[in-house]
């Protein structure tokens, strides 16, 4: 099946995606960094911010976090649309 849309109604999907919450929650995931998350343990946040460090990297983590929900969002999407 393929599923195709007047240039309109493609237009008016897009300017609902760019309301003001839809901004800032796009604000919100460009200025996420796993660096500035917290432990309840500063000996925990060390071992684990090392090891993340050692490992696959923050920016690396940080495309992986957002990745992840963005889908997350998506699905909520999804959800409230009975998919």
């Amino acid at each position: 099946m393929t599923m195709i849309l007047s240039e309109s109604a493609e237009a008016n999907f897009k300017h609902a995606l760019s309301y003001d919450y839809l901004q800032e929650v796009r604000a919100g995931l460009g200025g996420l960094d796993v660096r500035g998350a917290k432990a309840t343990s500063t000996a925990d946040e060390d071992l684990i911010k090392r090891l993340i460090l050692n490992s696959i990297g923050f920016d690396k983590l940080n495309q992986t976090v957002r990745a992840r929900l963005v889908e997350r969002l998506m699905g909520i999407v999804g959800e409230a649309m009975g998919n």
